[in-house]
């Protein structure tokens, strides 16, 4: 986007918005459906953009942390052992 500006050409913020929005990468779909559904890009700015797509990775950032730490704190806890006193009254049964 710099380097177009920095060759004297003149951009609508409307067609950055657009060709933004077309080279983001997947994970950004379902952002990238209420950009275009909830926002009007005519008067959406790049700066406005990009703080949409900053506070979004942010987000994505921290449930993914949460997952992880929850993982791993399910690993770390000893297993119990499964007592079925229906399996314990059997087994004296039989011996």
């Amino acid at each position: 986007m710099d380097t177009i500006r920095g060759l004297d050409e003149e951009l609508k913020e409307l067609v950055v918005a657009q060709k933004v929005l077309r080279s983001v990468p997947n994970i950004f779909n379902a952002n990238i459906s209420f950009i275009e559904e909830m926002i009007n890009l005519n008067t959406l700015t790049s700066d406005q953009l990009l703080g949409t797509f900053t506070a979004y990775e942010m987000i994505i950032s921290n449930e993914i942390s949460t997952i992880k730490a929850l993982a791993l704190k399910k690993d770390n806890n000893p297993k119990e052992e499964h007592s079925d006193p229906c399996c314990e009254s059997n087994e004296e049964e039989f011996n």
